[in-house]
């Protein structure tokens, strides 16, 4: 780790650690619903690699959630990784450790020998001289049926933000001021932006949309955003040549729905004017929508991704991202809905929602639960299930050992 802007991404870091977390706080990174999109099943102990931990969100999420992952973590941010150790420590999580590494640097002994299971690496690319370099070295360190969850900036959904970010550069990046002066002076600026628009009834461009949070962020938050010191984003067409010169393979999105133009623009879509390729569409949704990252999951050329089809013996349980939600009277479900992440609040039939409910905290089979419930297995138990697997609220996830 020798050059200035790697230097500089540390010194923002360290004096704000990000993303900003609660005492005890951490996220749930599915890894049980990641692992499932391959095939076969694994066998002995899985693993996960947080590339860029930061506070360690999502390490110290998986490693309490998934006993059953080896749960490792890098950065280059010392006091968070500090701060990390502490946590794994206090709450005895004998399946986690983190270590100071520069990813394009990142060793090719990390992690188990046929590599990980799954890695994220969500957020930390667009911040690297060399993202290409650090992608590749991710690239062979995930096994052969490894999925990688890569979250990068995009430029286009970026550019109200960036236009903020800019200004702040000029100003206040070349004074000796502290960090903490430099957000300080920055939010000040923000703050006055805020009140000419409830003078004017004119939404200044720093605060439209997405950045609508701009005075109300956490100060981590507001630097990340509006100081970085390098802050290389995306455009659809600089993501294709980065992933495709690390021999990875796109798989899906992360949030499907906000990248289908079946979903976004159904009546443009049947049109003949639609574009039909997938990266042309993707494009187009890019130019017409604001989409300010990019999540998916990739995977190596050799990844087979596994059937969509609910037999009877198919393990099933309920999406983590799921939310359901129960109107009840007298202990009766009277009226029950989904959302899946961000997604529409969907209606769920009793029958639905009493499969939903039984697979909330278990895997399971349908024979299983026919068994328990004293049902014969039928057609429409399969067909079901099958209907909540293709809406996402169920999943396939593999035999925990």
């Amino acid at each position: 780790m020798s050059d200035d802007v790697t230097h500089s991404v540390r010194e923002l870091y360290e004096a704000f650690p990000y993303p900003e977390r609660m005492p005890e706080g951490a996220s749930d990174p599915y890894l049980d619903l990641v692992r499932g999109f391959a095939t076969p099943a694994p066998t002995g102990r899985q693993s996960f690699l947080d590339a860029g931990c930061g506070t360690g969100v999502n390490l110290l999420g998986g490693a309490t959630l998934y006993p059953h992952f080896d749960v490792y973590g890098c950065d280059i941010n010392r006091v968070a990784l500090a701060d990390i150790e502490k946590d794994i420590e206090r709450y005895k999580l004998s399946n986690a450790s983190v270590k100071e590494i520069d990813l394009s640097e990142l060793p090719s002994d990390l992690g188990p020998e046929h590599g990980f299971d799954v890695i994220f690496c969500t957020g930390v690319l667009h911040h690297m001289t060399r993202p290409e370099v650090a992608l590749k070295r991710l690239a062979e360190r995930l096994a052969p049926q490894g999925v990688l969850r890569l979250m990068v900036y995009s430029e286009r959904g970026r550019a109200d933000l960036y236009r903020f970010a800019r200004v702040a550069s000029k100003l206040w990046t070349s004074h000796e001021w502290s960090l903490s002066k430099r957000v300080e002076m920055a939010r000040g600026l923000m703050g006055e932006l805020a009140n000419q628009y409830e003078n004017s009834g004119q939404v200044p461009p720093p605060l439209r949309g997405t950045w609508s949070d701009a005075n109300t962020v956490g100060p981590a938050e507001f630097a990340d955003r509006y100081l970085h010191p390098h802050d290389e984003p995306y455009t659809v067409g600089s993501l294709r040549e980065l992933i495709d010169g690390c021999g990875l393979r796109f798989l899906d999105w992360f949030e499907p729905r906000d990248w289908s133009l079946n979903h976004l623009l159904p009546d443009f879509a049947a049109s003949p004017e639609a574009p039909k390729e997938f990266w042309s569409q993707v494009e187009l949704i890019e130019e017409l929508f604001e989409r300010p990252r990019f999540d998916m999951y990739l995977v190596g050329p050799k990844f087979k991704p596994r059937q969509n089809k609910v037999t009877a013996t198919t393990l099933l349980s309920t999406n983590p991202q799921l939310f359901f939600e129960q109107l009840t009277v007298r202990g009766n479900p009277l009226a029950q809905a989904g959302r899946l992440r961000t997604g529409p609040i969907e209606p769920v039939d009793r029958a639905q929602g009493r499969l939903l409910t039984a697979l909330a905290r278990r895997f399971a089979c349908l024979a299983e639960l026919c068994e328990e419930w004293g049902e014969s297995l039928d057609q429409a138990h399969l067909e079901r299930a099958q209907g909540l697997v293709d809406r996402g609220f169920l999943f396939r996830p593999h035999p925990v050992e």
